[in-house]
């Protein structure tokens, strides 16, 4: 349907489908909780709200005052403006044809009802919620346009007015980040990055994980294990790993879609060509189809589709405005291609789900039948080609770290990558003010750090200041790859994890035993080249800079792809203190007067 399928027939659909009426079912279940006299849907009700009767009758939202011209809070609507000349004269006809009093309200209502369904805004109620999620690279993250040009804002804006008219808010999240492959960092932590509410997250790593089938298959199972347990949607795949790695995932239980390789294509052939038009003609396309091929390529060739690529009205300077990266034309196009995937799924679950009568009863049945999918997949086996690729050195943990343990239990993520939930919501540095996209704790720049030393030897969030463009007005991009950060002029720095507050997001109901495996994550360094001073795991190795957690000595970092496993003397299990956290603390030895020498890491994980 729309481009977008599953890989075994309805299958997923059928699942997905149990999933938003899950939703639907909440909603009315919270309506109930509040109003007993709720009766189901009465969507089919012709009937005006209250609020629009009190507008009707020229009252406020809760009908206790009057709204005038010069005194409305209802924003948009001429309702409250003076009567119009054609109003006036309506009025005056009823009043001659001898209208007794209650016709006349009766009318004046019934013209201003009119007017308010036409001209309000909606005003909104929301009893529940639905989450999607963007996990990807560079493209997926929009990088190039501005930041309200990606493909999932451009999704958002089209979808969340229906979920809104059916009491549900949506919210698509922008969560890519550049340069990044899906694990196994982003894997281990897609609670803490992703947020534990996502219902869809989509995964859109074409680029960087080509080859990588490890991060997949690891991105994949990680999924099944999420609190929420969201469905999948794999975005620019081929048909080799819809039926090499999807197709096993959905047998398995898991509700998993893919974008068709060709939907995209298929629709560009029909994409009117500028070439050989005269200026006029071209200013009669639609906008979001003019410049958008020209010479039979797509934001290329003339006249003019390479140049009109991006939108310049405003910081036409921005960075990465790649070749690669797709302009904001394109990025409508797959945005729209979801959300009318997504809009004809939730008109499927409300038509399938009918009339229900005890909407509580109906809730928890379905809840069972999801329940039964995720036990289907906790107990199935997953393929162990790729685990070679993944744990190179597994052979060496002798069965105390198991492939089973990385793919199939729950993680506790400590990350200062951004986007992420944990920043946002204050989790990371345990704030309750100054939380959200654009108020959460931001840390200090590198310049900074190197100059002023640590004087609490905390191990300091540093963040990513160039990429921010901090210089333009508007949003550009949400992506930065912020780190925790010790220098040579440091001393000894740590921190403590997993906090009060993550342990109340990530295990709020005290089943998740961790084994104590811990695994920490390095800067993936752009285009795998790091600048002067940087240490990883080479350097470790070199003894240039020390580990230690709870005081105990790291000995050694055993390779988990681009992460590594914290390994001491005795084994891989570290034991926690009496508050059931680890102190990691890090030493980085002086290895020039010239230059200083770092660290940089953006994630800790327990396990």
């Amino acid at each position: 349907r729309g481009g977008i399928s599953s890989p075994h027939g309805n299958i997923s659909e059928e699942r997905f489908r149990r999933k938003l009426q899950m939703k639907i079912l909440q909603m009315q279940s919270n309506i109930y909780s509040e109003n007993k006299n709720f009766e189901g849907c009465q969507c089919q009700k012709n009937e005006p709200t209250q609020f629009q009767l009190n507008v009707a009758n020229g009252e406020g939202k809760d009908g206790e005052r009057k709204a005038t011209s010069k005194d409305s809070n209802i924003g948009t609507s001429s309702v409250t403006k003076k009567k119009s000349k054609r109003r006036e004269m309506r009025e005056a006809e009823d009043m001659d044809h001898g209208n007794d009093e209650q016709q006349q309200q009766q009318q004046q209502q019934q013209r201003r009802l009119r007017q308010v369904n036409i001209t309000l805004p909606p005003v909104l109620e929301h009893y529940t919620q639905f989450i999607w999620t963007t996990a990807g690279h560079s493209a997926a993250a929009g990088h190039g346009n501005l930041f309200n040009e990606s493909y999932t804002a451009f999704f958002e804006r089209a979808a969340k007015p229906i979920f809104d008219s059916i009491g549900i808010s949506f919210q698509a999240r922008n969560y890519a980040m550049g340069g990044m492959r899906s694990g196994p960092e982003l894997a281990l932590c897609q609670e803490a990055v992703y947020g534990i509410d996502s219902d869809m997250i989509t995964w859109d790593f074409g680029m960087t994980d080509a080859g990588k089938e490890h991060n997949k298959n690891l991105f994949a199972h990680r999924i099944g294990v999420h609190q929420n347990r969201p469905a999948t949607m794999y975005i620019r795949i081929d048909g080799y790993e819809k039926d090499a790695y999807l197709a096993p995932l959905e047998e398995q239980g898991l509700t998993t879609f893919y974008m068709e390789p060709n939907v995209v294509s298929d629709i560009q052939k029909h994409v009117p060509d500028m070439l050989g038009m005269s200026q006029n003609e071209i200013n009669q396309v639609p906008e979001f189809l003019r410049y958008y091929k020209c010479s039979k390529k797509i934001e290329k060739g003339e006249p003019g589709c390479e140049k009109l690529k991006y939108n310049d009205a405003i910081c036409p300077d921005r960075m990465h405005k790649a070749p690669w990266h797709p302009g904001w034309k394109v990025n409508a196009v797959y945005g729209n291609i979801m959300a009318m995937w997504l809009i004809e799924s939730l008109q499927d679950a409300l038509k399938d789900l009918g009339t229900v009568e005890d909407p509580i009863a109906k809730l928890e049945e379905l809840k069972r039948l999801e329940q039964k999918d995720y036990d289907t997949f906790l107990k199935s086996k997953f393929p162990e080609d790729p685990i070679n690729q993944l744990m190179p050195d597994k052979e060496k943990m002798e069965g105390d770290v198991k492939p089973s343990l990385i793919h199939r239990s729950r993680a506790i993520c400590h990350t200062a990558l951004l986007p992420s939930d944990i920043r946002y919501k204050g989790i990371l540095t345990e704030t309750r003010s100054s939380v959200g996209p654009d108020l959460y704790a931001k840390g200090i720049s590198q310049e900074e750090a190197n100059k002023n030393p640590t004087q609490d030897g905390s191990m300091r969030i540093v963040v990513e200041e160039k990429e921010r463009q901090s210089w333009c007005p508007v949003q550009l991009k949400a992506d930065f790859k912020d780190f925790f950060y010790t220098t040579d002029k440091d001393g000894t720095t740590s921190l403590k994890f997993p906090n009060q507050r993550e342990l109340a997001e990530y295990n709020s109901q005290k089943d998740f035993k961790p084994k104590g495996v811990l695994v920490i994550c390095f800067i993936l360094c752009d285009w795998d080249k790091c600048p002067d001073g940087e240490m990883q795991y080479k350097e470790f190795n070199e003894k240039k800079f020390s580990l230690k957690v709870n005081g105990k000595k790291v000995s050694e970092l055993v390779s988990l792809d681009l992460c590594a496993i914290l390994k001491h003397e005795d084994g891989y299990n570290w034991e926690p203190d009496e508050r059931g956290q680890y102190e990691i603390s890090a030493k980085v030895k002086k290895q020039s007067d010239d230059k200083t020498s770092y660290i940089r890491i953006t994630s800790l994980i327990l396990m």
